[in-house]
């Protein structure tokens, strides 16, 4: 198995503001150099559209999981 990062919450009195969308694109960012063509998370059902809207897709038949492809 491949690197591994963990959650990304936001405290509730804070959202809204692309904390979340600028921790997510720090983590991509960091991630760049090693190359991967692909990146797989669990989304949480608040957290979904915030990935989605980022080009992540629903990984096929795996529910809460989706992916980003990397060319």
């Amino acid at each position: 198995m491949g690197p591994r990062r963990g959650h990304v919450i936001v405290d509730p009195a804070h959202r809204r503001r692309g904390l979340a969308g600028g921790l997510i694109d720090q983590v991509l960012e960091d991630l760049a150099p090693l190359g991967l063509k692909r990146v797989v998370l669990k989304a949480s059902a608040e957290g979904r559209a915030l990935y989605e809207h980022r080009g992540w897709s629903e990984l096929e038949g795996a529910g809460d999981w989706l992916e980003l492809r990397r060319g």
